[in-house]
């Protein structure tokens, strides 16, 4: 993909005309493969964000947004009903909370690699 064998090769004036010549690539059909995008031959696809090896990205993504939302509606609701020592509770212990899961989640996956 990066490196290819077999290179198309335009003259000046057919690069340079209204209509170019047409690519032997574009003659090919493409067989149920249409891509989002890509970079330097990573092509990405709907199925790529849907794969079982994506899903636990997702899932990480997702369980730290709930947590956090839960966290600041749990805070509000306290706050709003005059419990300002449990909301202030809530609030000092998901700020210590958030960075030492991170660190442990950064350990262990550094762990899994090496």
């Amino acid at each position: 993909m990066i490196f290819t064998t077999k290179k198309e090769v335009f003259t000046v004036s057919e690069f340079l005309a209204r209509q170019p010549k047409e690519s032997a690539q574009s003659k090919t059909p493409q067989q149920n493969y249409t891509p989002l995008m890509g970079f330097m031959g990573i092509d990405v696809t709907h199925g790529t964000f849907f794969s079982p090896s994506f899903s636990g990205a997702y899932w990480m993504v997702f369980g730290v947004a709930a947590v956090a939302l839960l966290s600041t509606l749990l805070e509000y609701l306290y706050r709003r009903k005059g419990k300002e020592v449990t909301a202030d509770i809530i609030a000092t212990s998901t700020k210590i909370m958030f960075p030492i899961a991170f660190y442990i989640y950064l350990y262990f996956g550094i762990i899994a690699v090496f």
